[in-house]
């Protein structure tokens, strides 16, 4: 049906003289009006116009809206938790206001370990902050209780939970979430996951290629290696490199057999005599009288030492033994760890292998190694940190802290608190050095802080005058901090 003002416009384009308003496409309830105003008048403009001004006035009286049925929307459920305390809702409050992420993220835990959930009201600010830091969305989903699952349905940026299988992201996905899903992958289904790479490998480029090959790091097994086999052919140099990187992982692989099979007969123990025969004593012999096969330069074996701490041979077999598992040379030399490490240890011209057989400790993840080459040799395997005691961990963070001030590379487990001894110790070194160590260090920490040091920090000497002066600001921040912790800990 034509619209009322459409027929008056063509009306008044084509002229009254060659067109009337046509009131027979017009609605019905407009007919007889229409006619009705045509009456009393044979002058055409003038019915025009009469006709014009009711259809103005039926125009501007409004529409009918159009109703669609959507569904009603289903009620919350009821709540199965208890909301949290009152003094809890204001630790919350001072926590978000603070901005502080550390102190959010033990505000959460406390609120999951003792089964209660947030107030409504903090449910959208709680959820904004879900959306920005994805290392909270599980702790902040669990605290949000069925409201929160309720009113994530009315905004698809918080549907965390509801994500896409491993295998739709990876075929359709952006190039950093492709990844995100094979390492996600790789770590419930590690074959499932190598399949379906080998089953695009063709159609990737040389970038992507190397970019995805590099998650097959994460349980990296015997059944990896033919496909890793097949990578080595790749024209890609840096493919090439990351492929010969995790066959050199791999126990078991064709690279560490031959290089182990080569390399073991060149070191043996030797009995040396002392005191006319009397004692003898056991020493590493080592064989430097060799040419390694062409092939092994491809494995990356060079003869060239930049530091020059070696000569050629010395060099190319400190090189082999870095891709030699640990187990083989107990089994070899019929010697635990500890001994192994003190024969190596005897002599210098053996003692510069030891750097060597740390990495081979760290690259085949084996505790035992680990602990003595940080006991006795302070070389650190950080692959099995994990397995060390805590009080070892923390004496690791402290002495390695200038180096490297990612302290969960000592100290994974984000939920542990501190001991009062590790901070105290940690605060005494990282005060001389206020400007390397601001406030924004602890703030991304304070939630490992014991609360009992509350009362120690002022204990903290620094001799520096300009330095003291920055430390004091930073340590009445730190305070700040841990009396909002104690706060949170007091309204559980």
């Amino acid at each position: 049906m034509i619209k009322p003002w459409e027929e008056i416009i063509n009306t008044s384009i084509i002229g009254t003289d060659k067109k009337q308003i046509n009131t027979q496409v017009l609605h019905p309830s407009l007919n007889s009006l229409l006619e009705e105003v045509k009456k009393g008048t044979d002058d055409k403009e003038e019915q025009f116009l009469r006709q014009a001004s009711i259809i103005y006035n039926y125009r501007r009286a409004g529409f009918n809206i159009s109703c669609n049925a959507v569904p009603l929307i289903e009620p919350c459920a009821e709540e199965i938790l208890k909301y949290c305390s009152s003094q809890a809702e204001a630790s919350l409050q001072t926590t978000l206001g603070d901005e502080n992420l550390s102190l959010l993220y033990f505000w959460l835990l406390q609120c999951s370990k003792n089964n209660k959930i947030t107030p409504p009201h903090f449910i959208p600010t709680l959820l904004e902050f879900a959306e920005k830091n994805k290392d909270l969305r599980i702790l902040i989903s669990t605290c949000l209780g069925e409201r929160g699952k309720w009113i994530t349905a009315f905004n698809p940026n918080w549907k965390f939970g509801a994500t896409l299988s491993y295998k739709e992201v990876f075929d359709h996905g952006k190039a950093d979430e492709r990844k995100n899903a094979l390492i996600q992958w790789r770590k419930d289904s590690p074959a499932e996951a190598r399949e379906t790479l080998a089953s695009v490998w063709k159609e990737e480029q040389a970038a992507t290629k190397a970019d995805l090959l590099s998650t097959l790091e994460i349980n990296l097994n015997e059944d990896d290696e033919a496909f890793l086999t097949e990578a080595l052919k790749e024209k890609s140099q840096k493919v090439k490199d990351i492929a010969l990187k995790l066959l050199k992982q791999m126990p078991d692989s064709f690279i560490v057999k031959e290089i182990w099979e080569f390399t073991k007969p060149l070191v043996s123990i030797k009995k040396s005599g002392a005191l006319l025969g009397l004692i003898n004593k056991e020493v590493l012999n080592i064989n430097l009288a060799f040419e390694i096969p062409e092939k092994f330069k491809s494995y990356g074996i060079s003869h060239i030492d930049a530091s020059k701490n070696f000569t050629e041979k010395e060099f190319t077999l400190d090189q082999l033994i870095g891709v030699i598992p640990p187990t083989l040379w107990e089994k070899h030399l019929n010697l635990n760890a500890y001994q192994i490490l003190e024969l190596f240890n005897k002599k210098e011209e053996t003692k510069k292998f030891i750097p060597s057989l740390a990495m081979s400790a760290n690259t085949f993840k084996n505790p035992e190694w680990g602990i003595i080459l940080y006991k006795e040799y302070k070389q650190v395997c950080y692959s099995v940190i994990e397995f060390f005691s805590q009080e070892l961990k923390e004496d690791i963070a402290l002495a390695l802290l200038q180096e490297s001030k990612n302290i969960y590379a000592f100290l994974p487990k984000k939920e542990t608190e501190w001991s009062q001894k590790f901070v105290m110790a940690l605060l005494q070194k990282t005060s001389q050095e206020p400007y390397a160590f601001s406030k924004n260090y602890y703030k991304n920490i304070i939630h490992h802080f014991p609360v009992s040091i509350l009362e120690k920090i002022d204990q903290i000497q620094v001799n520096d005058p300009l330095k003291k002066s920055y430390w004091d600001t930073i340590s009445e921040e730190i305070k700040k901090m841990l009396s909002i912790k104690k706060q949170i800990v007091q309204s559980f």
